[in-house]
């Protein structure tokens, strides 16, 4: 997947030619709950709001009911497209929505409604309508209204690049729709270059591809040096507790993680970033100087 290859940029130790893609992790070693929570969950009846399948869910590793059994949706995956429903125009206005590493169903969802120009993109070649590098976007400036990067950043070691890309393909007053694994609470945020062995980057960054842990603020701070408008979005902390359950919209996890859906917005007369890799601009030419006849402007 898109997230893969990038794990290479880091040294002689990764493959080479990084991207942002990766399988879920392993399963951790069975919960211990009680007998009630699990006949509980054995009871639970869930709808997915992204391919319409009624009836339980899957668990995955310590996470009761977090899978869908028919697209195989996680939790994030239903509270994104219960948002983009909801508080977004993706389902009315026209729009060109590029979306990086989907998940099956939300492809599948998203590419039935008419109003968008709906685009897939993945790191590696024959696994989406475009192979893309977050960090080296082969697309014009301002040429997209809303990417969706969810779970990308996390796997990129220059997320500051991608982030300038990201804003570059962005047309002024476009959307970024961002998610990143946080810690509830966590401000000091862990990353470290050097770390390259997969069973240290679990300990240290959560999983095996991770080459960061995010905290809230300095994610805030990336996007708004870039130029992004930033706001993290409380969007479970709004529906009602039925809806939630009805979805499954939230990890049911022992350590809780922040699930702010982050909306980085390019503002609306904003100039585009220049491309990545592409050469400074020239120097302004410097004033001639004084004549009888004005100067004339030199051609460029």
């Amino acid at each position: 997947r898109y997230r893969r290859l990038f794990l290479g940029v880091l040294g002689a130790a990764v493959v080479a030619g990084a991207a942002c893609s990766s399988p879920e992790p392993a399963a951790p070693e069975p919960s211990k709950a009680s007998p009630q929570a699990h006949k509980a969950e054995a009871a639970a009846i869930h709808e997915c709001n992204i391919c319409g399948y009624k009836g339980k869910f899957d668990r995955i590793g310590a996470r009761p009911d977090a899978s869908c059994k028919r697209c195989k949706s996680r939790e994030r995956h239903r509270l994104l497209m219960h948002y983009l429903e909801h508080e977004t125009p993706l389902l009315r206005d026209k729009l060109d929505v590029l979306h990086f590493s989907p998940m099956r169903g939300e492809t599948q969802r998203l590419r039935k409604l008419k109003n968008l120009r709906y685009v897939t993109a993945e790191y590696e070649a024959n696994k989406a309508d475009l192979q893309l590098d977050l960090t080296a976007l082969t697309q014009p400036d301002a040429s997209w209204d809303v990417l969706i990067v969810y779970h990308i950043l996390e796997h990129i070691p220059d997320d500051r690049k991608a982030m300038a890309e990201m804003f570059r393909v962005l047309r002024p007053g476009g959307m970024a729709i961002l998610q990143v694994p946080l810690k509830t609470g966590n401000l000091q945020q862990k990353e470290d270059p050097t770390v390259v062995d997969p069973k240290e980057r679990a300990k240290e960054f959560g999983q095996w591809d991770h080459v960061r842990m995010y905290a809230a603020p300095v994610l805030k701070e990336r996007l708004e040096a870039t130029g992004f408008v930033v706001e993290a979005v409380d969007y479970l902390g709004k529906l009602d507790p039925a809806t939630v359950e009805k979805f499954s919209l939230h990890s049911r996890t022992p350590e809780k993680y922040d699930e702010h859906i982050w909306i980085a917005r390019k503002p609306a007369n904003a100039a585009a970033a220049p491309a990545a890799g592409a050469p400074p601009p020239a120097e302004p030419a410097k004033a001639e100087p004084a004549t009888t006849k004005p100067a004339k402007a030199k051609k460029k």
